[in-house]
């Protein structure tokens, strides 16, 4: 279960059916997405320590800082010359966020891409997490200072697959470019 945004709906399924927690796995961007619903959180946290969890906190950060940002892997010329005229997708993604890679849930789609999900602990495009030491499933960010983008833990875990991820994408985005030319009205 990939969570984006507040996890609410997350710990109201659990407190409804505390059985389900055998049978999922959460994958929590974190960061700001956690102060939507601390009580959530807290929730999770306190009564149900068992559960399969990815509290990934920063290491998501690592999908646009750092790593490889030279040429046409920067934030705006990859978006620029590889995802902006590219079809439908492309016309709508390009303006975002400034015409700039900044994409904080993606790392946790990655993570099922190109991967272990069974073991967090094991090199992924969404990043390597290790295990938190009073919990049996539950995995953080990595805290070796080696692996830091600036302030952020674990980001180097992810933003050392950049090229990688962007070449991906990249093949992916060419499949979206219209068979026909578009007319100018069609482009807007």
């Amino acid at each position: 279960m990939l969570v984006w945004g507040a996890i609410t709906d997350v710990a109201q399924a659990l407190h409804n059916e505390p059985g389900i927690k055998e049978k999922i796995r959460v994958y929590f961007i974190a960061s700001w997405n956690q102060r939507q619903d601390e009580n959530a959180f807290n929730y999770i946290d306190k009564n149900h320590s068992d559960l399969w969890f990815i509290h990934n906190n920063g290491t998501f950060r690592g999908w646009y800082m750092g790593g490889k940002q030279s040429g046409d892997l920067a934030n705006k010329s990859f978006v620029d010359k590889h995802v902006k005229g590219h079809g439908t997708l492309g016309r709508y993604f390009g303006p975002l966020k400034n015409g700039r890679i900044k994409m904080g849930d993606t790392p946790s789609y990655a993570y099922l891409l190109r991967g272990t999900p069974e073991d967090p602990t094991k090199d992924s495009w969404g990043g390597r997490f290790v295990r938190r030491k009073d919990r049996p499933n539950w995995w953080v960010d990595d805290p070796d200072p080696a692996l830091k983008e600036g302030k952020y833990l674990g980001a180097k875990t992810v933003n050392k697959w950049r090229q990688d991820y962007l070449r991906d994408w990249q093949k992916r985005m060419d499949r979206c470019k219209d068979k026909v030319p578009l007319s100018r009205a069609q482009k807007q």
